[in-house]
């Protein structure tokens, strides 16, 4: 999605990867402990909070935006801890299914000013998994299914995506132009 924007794209596999960077995307499809392992093992972990924490713009997508946060109910290890948050399993209640698989409408949170002008904006979701904020004025965006739970977050310089915006069509590369040109 990135190189139909027309960016720069590099992998990076280990913590000299991240010298340059000007932005750094997460992403993560997985369970948290398996993913803490491999950003711990790699040295990727620290490398990716000193960038963060030199304010270098971080995103996180889905599994991704999970491991920003402090620890999940999906496993024992710590995550990055640069965001004030946990994550819990979703409630599973009638007539719903987890993993949630699907397109949701976004309801703008408090800090949802990069949804604005988007009509009906709907974003592809895969995920048994969602982020509690402990700043709730941190909500970019909130979605349901059937509970309402943070499809997007802000603090500070970095962005958390439950939704993967790379599947999310029109909406997602919106959102992901933002993040890279500095408009988030």
């Amino acid at each position: 999605m990135l190189k139909r924007l027309g960016k720069t794209v590099r992998i990076v596999r280990a913590p000299q990867d991240l010298a340059g960077a000007e932005h750094i995307i997460l992403p993560g499809v997985g369970a948290f402990d398996a993913g803490m392992q491999v950003l711990n093992e790699s040295g990727l972990a620290s490398a990716i909070k000193a960038k963060a924490e030199a304010g270098v713009p971080l995103l996180g997508v889905c599994l991704g935006m999970q491991l920003l946060g402090q620890s999940s109910e999906e496993g024992t290890q710590a995550g990055l801890g640069l965001v004030p948050a946990q994550t819990k399993k979703l409630p599973v209640l009638a007539n719903t299914k987890v993993p949630h698989m699907g397109w949701c409408e976004l309801e703008a949170g408090p800090a949802g000013q990069y949804l604005r002008g988007m009509q009906e904006p709907r974003f592809y979701f895969v995920h048994s998994y969602h982020v509690e904020l402990n700043e709730p004025e941190c909500v970019v965006a909130w979605a349901r299914y059937p509970v309402r739970f943070v499809a997007a977050y802000r603090y500070k310089n970095m962005f958390g995506m439950q939704f993967h915006p790379e599947k999310s069509h029109r909406y997602g590369m919106a959102l992901l132009d933002a993040f890279v040109t500095g408009k988030m």
